[in-house]
């Protein structure tokens, strides 16, 4: 605040006149940034809860997809077929594959030492 100190009348009055008008200035323009950020909080609120609405639709959308790709279903074939494409190796090796020949050795018995 101003005070009057050894001021006159006028340049005391003067002074708060444009002290008021620089108030009045501030003011304003506080105004002006408070219906900005009123707004701009608005808009903020709309998307925050747009976003909430999103979230859960979202999260679900990942658990099927990662279920999609992870989950046992994922391991199944439509195609009987398609299965045997894919196992041809060891279909070749289960054809060819055969029993053992299975020989018996009859046993020696050698010993250096002969008078034994």
């Amino acid at each position: 605040m101003i005070e009057k100190g050894n001021m006159t009348d006028e340049k005391y009055l003067a002074a708060l006149q444009a002290e008021i008008k620089k108030q009045d200035r501030k003011i304003s323009i506080l105004e002006k940034d408070n219906k900005l950020l009123e707004t701009t909080n608005e808009k903020l609120v709309i998307e925050n809860e747009c976003l909430k609405k999103d979230c859960p639709i979202l999260l679900e959308a990942l658990i099927l997809s990662k279920h999609k790709t992870f989950g046992s279903s994922s391991e199944k074939t439509e195609i009987p077929e398609q299965q045997s494409f894919f196992n041809e190796a060891e279909q070749e090796y289960a054809e060819k594959s055969e029993e053992p020949v299975k020989k018996t050795v009859k046993g020696y018995c050698y010993f250096a030492d002969k008078s034994l």
